[in-house]
């Protein structure tokens, strides 16, 4: 028997939509594994999101530091494989999001276990899961051999979790990060009164059937304003450069 944790996202003390998707993702391993679900969450003044994430969980550690104030992942790494350990897991998951990406193989390296990424659900018995290939033009089935396993799920392929029956204890977890090679310098977010990408129940995407870059801004833009909707954009506009990454 041994437990799942869920890396938490947390951003301005808010819990991030994708990590209630990955609960559901970690239900569904939990039960595979025989253990229970747990989860981490790190950063500074994460009280409000650790409670709010213990609706969902037998159990949160919350890891709250001024050392852990920017998402810098060499830190972070380090306090998700030292609650990895306190916690019984032999299994993470975190949300695919950009800072997922960036934590987990950092995670699975330090943690000496195996990785798949953008995992879209179990295909049978046991640990094989499936993941688009190919700009998802194929859906690969791959299995994570080694006894301890790292995921990262994709947030749009599974439904938020439910509350429990009942809240898991919130207990405070002390990290040792140590002497870093990183140093934060700054982030410059990008602001808008639209709903995120991740997070938002409506999207108006646009590709190349826009013709210029201008009618995104002239064209999408009031769309989804009307909607209250996100703005994506497909690869290909992004790849020229219409649009930032982002979308």
């Amino acid at each position: 028997m041994s437990n799942v944790l869920v890396v938490a996202e947390v951003r301005d003390g808010n819990l991030q939509k994708a990590t209630l998707s990955c609960v559901t993702f970690a239900r569904e391993a939990a039960q595979r594994s025989g253990g229970q679900v747990h989860a981490l969450v790190m950063g500074q003044g994460v009280d409000a999101a650790a409670g709010e994430l213990a609706k969902y969980v037998d159990a949160v550690h919350k890891a709250d530091g001024a050392n852990l104030a920017n998402q810098v992942s060499e830190a972070y790494a380090q306090v998700v494989a030292q609650a990895a350990e306190a916690a019984g897991a032999t299994v993470l998951a975190m949300g695919a999001s950009a800072h997922g990406k960036d934590l987990m193989p950092r995670v699975a390296a330090l943690w000496g276990a195996g990785m798949a990424s953008d995992i879209i659900g179990f295909a049978g018995e046991g640990w094989p899961v499936k993941r688009p290939v190919q700009a998802g033009n194929i859906i690969a089935t791959v299995e994570v051999t080694t006894d301890k396993k790292v995921f990262t799920t994709r947030p749009t392929e599974f439904d938020a979790a439910q509350p429990a029956a009942a809240a898991g204890a919130v207990s405070d977890f002390a990290a040792n990060v140590g002497a870093l090679k990183t140093e934060f310098v700054s982030f410059d977010a990008v602001k808008s009164e639209r709903p995120q990408l991740t997070d938002a129940t409506v999207v108006v995407s646009g590709g190349r059937g826009l013709k210029e870059a201008d009618n995104f801004g002239t064209v999408l833009e009031p769309l989804a304003d009307k909607l209250g909707a996100a703005i994506g954009a497909s690869r290909a506009v992004v790849d020229a450069g219409w649009v930032p990454n982002d979308m």
